[in-house]
């Protein structure tokens, strides 16, 4: 069955190229698809002209100029109400599309289901000089060459054989991208807009990308999709308006997506590429210098950056919504982050088999991707894999599924199991991030077994937060010292043992920021968060530094790494490794992860 495909064409005041652009669109090779032109408040008589001549085109239009991203918004939310529509393209108004455009990108996004964009192949209007093939990765997001981050820029054909196929990119360029349905709705749900609309205009394709690749998708080029792109026609060549959503939205897409070691490099990086531009004479800035002078360029690039300053705290909120959720749930965009740490969270896996037996029915509360449920399986009569993300819930059932394995989607505070039901519950660094945490144990103790086991993990706030009144964790409600989470757990279950793993940091590094804490706590609560961000900052770019450190799983390798004998068949090894559990022998202990093995009274 063909697929359908929604063409979205966004438009302000492009009469003079819609003709072309239409009549090739129209002209494809792949007829399964519907044109969304979305007019974002025309004076040039667009709507009009689109009516009479390409009566097919269902018409959007907006009252004046939204800007690219939120135009493309309206289309795709338009589009979605189609539950045919399986691809959407966003195509530029001042394009002409190869006959055989349509059909490549689709046969292309159909060679893997991992591939969630794919990139058009566009030239100039010479048709031999290529203008963009995707987009690839720089720290500075902008780099001093002509084309910037645009892949293949400038280049012919014979120039470039590796473009001649198709390959993997960091993300498609803005001209013509295709997008899986299903990667955008999953981005709408969480972000609440597809294209990010603060942008307005300018590396809103870079942002996409960067995020369709957190969710673990991957951005392929398709070589054949060619068309003709009338470069920058539609705000002009080196004009000052481009140039100030540019500069703007590089720091803005910067501050949403890079690395955390990477961002406090940004602006020291960014500096020094501006000098490059100065003295290796680039030609965009030659040009622009012409049009608006050296005075006129500085300018532009002070309003950009002071316009940011206004916009920082709401991306730092977009930050912090594509880094970690606020849920008890791993969602699976955190988990080649989370696997950095393999070591450490597998080993709290490795014991809590230790404890189960062949005959329980067991519940893994916050079971993320799945990895640790698949492991526990093979070791119990049945086991439920329960998380508040249904895309977690949707990785894990493709990735780990088993006979005696079934996962769901679950509220930790609002079960939906019979009372009674489970000889084991297990729980590992959950109930930090619930907000209702008493009413989260109430359940547990609920679906428990009386005399069930209940084993339960949380960050030691002595280590994790020391001299705080909140955690220093961004998406931790609450911590407990050793002895507040043991007078909260006796409310409702009676101790076996409590069991201890080490902090990830060397002792000296534990012991100084203690002494540090005492230090900047004279100085108030701000200033002592303030100052524990920085050295936690500090010392992870040490470890980051040092490779022999690094235990870097790539998530689509998860499932092999967990089938290979090495971790199923000598799990043994990790109960002679630095994390596995020890039985707590002083509560003045240096340790990082307090473990208790509670039975249900």
């Amino acid at each position: 069955m063909i697929k359908k495909v929604a063409i979205i064409i966004v438009n302000w005041n492009g009469i003079r190229f819609l003709e072309n652009c239409l009549n090739s669109v129209y002209n494809q090779t792949y007829q399964n698809f519907d044109v969304y032109f979305v007019d974002n408040g025309s004076k040039d008589g667009s709507v009009v002209f689109v009516r009479k001549n390409f009566p097919k085109i269902k018409i959007i239009e907006l009252d004046h100029n939204t800007g690219f991203a939120k135009g493309n918004n309206e289309g795709i939310n338009e589009a979605f109400k189609d539950q045919e529509v399986e691809y959407i393209v966003c195509l530029n108004n001042d394009t002409i599309v190869d006959k055989n455009w349509l059909e490549e990108l689709v046969k292309t996004a159909e060679k893997d289901v991992k591939i969630g964009s794919v990139s058009s192949k566009a030239y100039f209007d010479d048709k031999i000089t290529i203008q963009n093939a995707g987009l690839e990765f720089h720290k500075t997001i902008q780099t001093n060459k002509k084309g910037g981050i645009s892949v293949g820029f400038g280049l012919n054909d014979k120039e470039a054989p590796e473009l001649s196929n198709d390959i993997e990119i960091f993300a498609a360029g803005g001209v013509a991208p295709l997008y899986k349905r299903e990667v955008l709705e999953s981005l709408l749900k969480r972000d609440k807009e597809v294209f990010d609309e603060d942008f307005f205009a300018y590396v809103e394709d870079f942002d996409l990308g960067f995020r369709i690749r957190g969710l673990g998708y991957k951005s392929f080029l398709s070589a054949n999709a060619k068309l003709i792109h009338l470069h920058s026609k539609t705000s002009g060549v080196a004009s000052p308006f481009k140039t100030y959503y540019c500069e703007r939205n590089i720091i803005l897409a910067a501050i949403k997506n890079l690395p955390l070691f990477d961002l406090l490099l940004f602006p020291f990086r960014s500096i020094r590429l501006k000098f490059s531009y100065l003295f290796n004479k680039n030609e965009s800035v030659e040009k622009l210098k012409g049009n608006v002078g050296i005075l006129g360029i500085l300018w532009i690039l002070m309003k950009a950056n002071l316009s940011v300053l206004f916009l920082i705290p709401k991306f730092l909120r977009k930050r912090r919504k594509i880094i970690s959720e606020k849920s008890f749930g791993k969602s699976p965009e955190r988990a080649e982050g989370e696997f950095n740490d393999f070591e450490r969270s597998f080993s709290r896996y490795v014991f809590a088999e230790t404890v189960l037996r062949k005959n329980f029915t067991v519940l893994d509360i916050a079971s993320g991707v799945g990895y640790g449920t698949f492991f526990l399986s093979r070791s119990v009569n049945k086991i439920y894999g329960a998380d508040i993300n249904d895309d977690s819930v949707n990785f894990a059932q493709n990735n780990f599924s088993g006979k005696n394995i079934e996962y769901r989607v679950e509220d930790g505070t609002k079960l939906d199991f019979k009372d009674h039901f489970f000889d084991a519950v297990i729980s590992f660094e959950t109930i930090e991030h619930i907000n209702d945490y008493e009413l989260f144990l109430l359940e547990i103790k609920r679906v428990l077994k009386k005399d069930g086991i209940l084993i339960i993990s949380t960050p030691n706030k002595n280590i994790a937060s020391p001299k705080l009144t909140t955690p220093l964790h961004d998406y931790h409600v609450r911590e407990w010292s050793l002895d507040e989470f043991k007078e909260l757990l006796l409310r409702y279950f009676s101790i076996e043992k409590i069991y201890v793993q080490k902090f990830k940091w060397p002792a000296f590094v534990v012991l100084l920021r203690r002494i540090y804490a005492d230090f900047f706590r004279l100085f108030g609560q701000r200033v002592l968060r303030g100052s524990l961000k920085i050295l936690q900052f500090m010392i992870f770019s040490v470890v980051k530094a040092n490779k022999n450190n690094a235990k870097i799983i790539n998530r689509d390798t998860i499932s092999n790494f967990l089938n290979d004998t090495r971790i199923l068949g000598h799990s043994d090894n990790y109960k002679k490794g630095v994390y596995y559990p020890k039985e707590l022998k002083s509560k003045d202990e240096l340790f990082g992860i307090q473990i208790f093995l509670l039975r249900n009274k």
